[in-house]
C-alpha cells in the first residue's frame, strides 16, 4: 500500500526536479519548446505547471484515493505553492529574477488542467 502512494508521486516529484532543474540554469533557452513562438516563455511555464498539476491530481486521486474535488483544489494549491517557491530560488540564480507574471502562468497552467478534470467528472 505505501509503495503504491510513494510510486503515485514519482511522475509528480520528476517534473518538480526537471522544473527546478531548468529554474537553475544562468542563461535557459528563451522558451524551451516553444522558442519559435515570439514571448513564449509565459506558454513553457504554463506547459511545465499543466504537466505538474496533472501529476499531482493522478498522485491523489490513485494514490491516496481523494475525491475528485480535493483532488483538484490541492493540485492547484500544490503547484501554484511550488511555482512560488521555484521564482523565489531563481532569486538565488546568476541571471535570473523573481517575475509574478512567471508564476501567474504557472498558476493558471495549473488551473488548466484542473479544469478539464471538472469537465470530466460532470
Amino acid at each position: 500500500m505505501l509503495r503504491k502512494k510513494l510510486a503515485s508521486w514519482l511522475p509528480a516529484f520528476l517534473m518538480a526536479l526537471f522544473i527546478f532543474y531548468m529554474s537553475s540554469q544562468a542563461n535557459p533557452p528563451a522558451g524551451g519548446l516553444f522558442a519559435f513562438i515570439p514571448n513564449s516563455d509565459k506558454l513553457a511555464h504554463m506547459t511545465e505547471y499543466f504537466i505538474l498539476a496533472s501529476f499531482i491530481y493522478i498522485a491523489l486521486r490513485r494514490g491516496h484515493n481523494i475525491k475528485n474535488s480535493r483532488a483538484i483544489f490541492a493540485a492547484i494549491l500544490v503547484a501554484s505553492v511550488y511555482g512560488i517557491t521555484d521564482e523565489l530560488h531563481q532569486r538565488f540564480i546568476p541571471g535570473r529574477s523573481t517575475d509574478v507574471l512567471d508564476w501567474a502562468a504557472d498558476a493558471i497552467g495549473s488551473m488548466i488542467v484542473i479544469s478539464r478534470k471538472m469537465e470530466d467528472s460532470l
